[in-house]
């Protein structure tokens, strides 16, 4: 080792390039993609162990990007959390209008998209009526009478909109499925487009009596609601 030391101390600049490019450049950049590589693991380590607070989905809607930062980034801080060791997904851009030359693109979007729904990807949603009438037929929608509180239910009474349910006897009855957004704060303050839109939150079978889960709908339906 010593006398390649005093080899290469004994060489011009140019000498030691042509040397380190003959014996040590591809191990150079080898080790340096590792390095890369590594750190991108361990960060999407950290990534994907931050706890989830919420995940929600936009369809045939759209807010500002203040409105984005506030129902993520902004939910974070609601709940008193870190965005290093917390997280909120929020999915945009997510519509049934497709062009009538084109039904094929939209029967299997709308299909992948109900397949992330039913695979309870989301726990809210914020959609106009079209989509929310679309979905009725899903049975994905959580029913706000088994899922707000009672004070809840009060203070938001008059948002409730209700859709007829088909029990297993074949009797219908209604259920508030969906929360009204229309001259809420919310959809002001972040230009929600349409106004008439709704808030409905997703209930998959697995989830469907875990307290936790339910109480975190009930924070995102403060949240949303009671925004200034």
């Amino acid at each position: 080792m010593k006398n390649e030391l005093q080899k290469i101390r004994q060489m011009t600049p140019g000498e030691k390039w042509d040397y380190f490019k003959t014996y040590y450049l591809v191990q150079t950049v080898i080790g340096v993609i590792v390095l890369i590589l590594a750190v991108f693991f361990i960060r999407d380590m950290k990534m994907g162990s931050r706890e989830v607070l919420a995940s929600g989905c936009l369809i045939n809607v759209a807010i500002d990007e203040e409105g984005f930062l506030f129902l993520t980034d902004g939910y974070v801080d609601f709940c008193g959390k870190s965005i290093k060791k917390a997280s909120v997904f929020l999915s945009v851009d997510n519509t049934l209008d497709f062009m009538p030359e084109n039904p094929l693109d939209k029967d299997s979007y709308v299909m992948a998209l109900t397949a992330q729904i039913y695979a309870g990807e989301y726990q809210y949603l914020i959609l106009d009526q079209e989509a929310w009438e679309h979905f009725q037929a899903s049975d994905i929608y959580a029913d706000l009478a088994q899922t707000l509180t009672q004070e809840q239910q009060e203070a938001y009474a008059d948002r409730m909109i209700r859709q007829t349910v088909q029990s297993e006897d074949g009797t219908h009855t209604e259920t508030a499925t969906a929360l009204d957004l229309a001259g809420t704060a919310f959809a002001k303050r972040f230009h929600l487009e349409p106004q008439e839109a709704y808030l409905v939150f997703i209930e998959t079978a697995q989830e469907k009596y875990q307290d936790d889960v339910i109480e975190k709908k009930q924070r995102i339906a403060d949240y949303i609601l009671t925004a200034e």
